[in-house]
């Protein structure tokens, strides 16, 4: 199991994840740049957070962002507690790519299935600024998965893109609709 940004509301970013890989019951893989292996398939799990370039002008992204979040009003960094930055998140996002292309370039006889909160491609996201909080653009790290399952956004999607099965089943809102699908079942 991986975070995604509302698990942080009302929290740390360091310490809300600490407290959760304290009360997980042993059963549970919460994974945050790690990975895990069963029954022979390799499972990389990271929230991936954004670096806000998908529109091709990330200050302004980052600004829609920072203006219109709750991330950044309910999210606290640092050692003093202040509120999560962007560029908290763009930090946070180069370490977890580093980590994911470093993973992927691993030999690994099995499947490879990469778990992220955030799109892996900007196609999988819209076009405005505040879109480039969702997704990343990451095409190469793509093509060296098996399967992709990512979240924050609230469209399904079960499509392969560069040889690699990108899906996301999201739930949504009440009375919204994104085409989740409740008897999914993925095979690997």
């Amino acid at each position: 199991m991986i975070a995604g940004n509302h698990e942080f509301y009302s929290g740390h970013l360091d310490r809300t994840w600490q407290k959760m890989k304290a009360a997980a019951a042993p059963h549970v893989h919460l994974l945050e740049n790690q990975a895990s292996i069963r029954d022979g398939v390799r499972f990389l799990g990271t929230t991936a957070w954004t670096d806000f370039s998908i529109t091709g002008n990330a200050p302004i992204a980052a600004f829609e962002a920072l203006s219109r979040m709750n991330d950044y009003k309910l999210i606290r960094a640092g050692d003093s507690y202040r509120k999560l930055r962007p560029a908290d998140v763009i930090q946070r996002n180069r370490v977890a790519y580093d980590w994911l292309e470093a993973e992927l370039e691993k030999p690994f006889g099995g499947k490879t299935v990469v778990i992220t909160h955030h799109a892996p491609l900007a196609c999988l996201t819209g076009e405005d600024h505040l879109s480039a909080a969702y997704a990343n653009n990451w095409p190469t790290l793509v093509s060296k998965a098996d399967a992709w399952i990512f979240g924050h956004t609230h469209d399904a999607v079960d499509e392969d893109f560069y040889g690699c099965r990108v899906i996301s089943n999201p739930r949504g809102y009440p009375n919204e609709e994104t085409g989740f699908r409740s008897t999914m079942v993925l095979e690997i």
